[in-house]
């Protein structure tokens, strides 16, 4: 995790990119540094429910959010 310095926050080795060891490096982060007003993160399935039209899927892009979404939500914390 880098911060507006681009200077490394905050890192962990997992076997497994998945929401947990998502949602415990940004609680480890937030203990360490405090809540920030927002948070930039990739487009990644565990931070942005992304889905795309197609012959198969009838979609209308109202997508439920994700958990870590959620949990930012809550916070007050808005993603980029």
């Amino acid at each position: 995790m880098f911060d507006a310095t681009n200077k490394i926050q905050n890192a962990k080795f997992v076997l497994s990119d998945t929401t947990i060891e998502n949602m415990k490096v940004l609680e480890e982060f937030f203990k360490n540094k405090g809540l920030p007003l927002a948070i930039y993160l990739d487009r990644d399935s565990k931070f942005k429910t992304t889905r795309y039209q197609s012959i198969h899927y009838n979609l209308k892009g109202d997508y439920k959010d994700t958990q870590i979404k959620k949990a930012l939500s809550e916070l007050g914390i808005r993603l980029i």
